[in-house]
């Protein structure tokens, strides 16, 4: 049964590709009678000249068609290589910025704990051990995720220096 019915769906679907055809072919045959009935109305109105302003006029339209149609192809690549442009700089930001934040919590932690080692409080020590293990959580995903990203980091902004975010911050007693 299902057979029968995919058997005569793929008959309609050609009857409705064949009408399709046909019926293209009845709208530019339409049109060009109607031109040739254009040109002969024309001709005997007007004359030779009469054609040949004619001819003129359409060929000006021509022109002014491509004209525009390749001002849309233009305008089309410019828009996408733009779109592409604003989204390499956004993301550059955002890599840029996620460093950055890497950085801030190493920057913290180092800060931490060198309270920790002048105070001696061991309460103090295990917080700074846990922000340690985060720090290095943090950091190992940064280093995955930059290895599986496109190389577009912005290294100009660090100059030389060791990156902050591949900095190890070890517990010294």
């Amino acid at each position: 049964m299902d057979d029968k019915n995919d058997i005569y769906m793929q008959h309609e679907i050609n009857a409705l590709r064949t009408s399709y055809r046909w019926a293209t072919l009845g709208i530019v045959v339409v049109i060009l009678l109607a031109l040739a009935g254009l040109g002969w109305a024309v001709d005997h109105y007007f004359g030779e000249g009469g054609v040949r302003v004619l001819l003129v006029g359409a060929g000006l339209l021509t022109l002014l068609a491509i004209i525009y149609l390749m001002s849309i192809g233009v305008s089309a690549v410019f828009g996408r290589q733009a779109m592409q442009h604003h989204d390499n700089v956004l993301n550059g930001l955002i890599q840029f910025q996620r460093a950055d934040d890497y950085g801030e919590v190493a920057r913290s932690v180092a800060n931490g704990m060198s309270g920790v080692m002048r105070s001696g409080n061991s309460l103090d020590a295990r917080v700074l051990q846990i922000a340690n293990q985060i720090a290095k959580q943090q950091q190992t995903q940064l280093t995955d995720s930059q290895r599986s990203a496109p190389a577009t980091t912005p290294t100009w902004a660090m100059d030389g220096e060791q990156s902050e975010a591949d900095a190890e911050f070890r517990w010294v007693q």
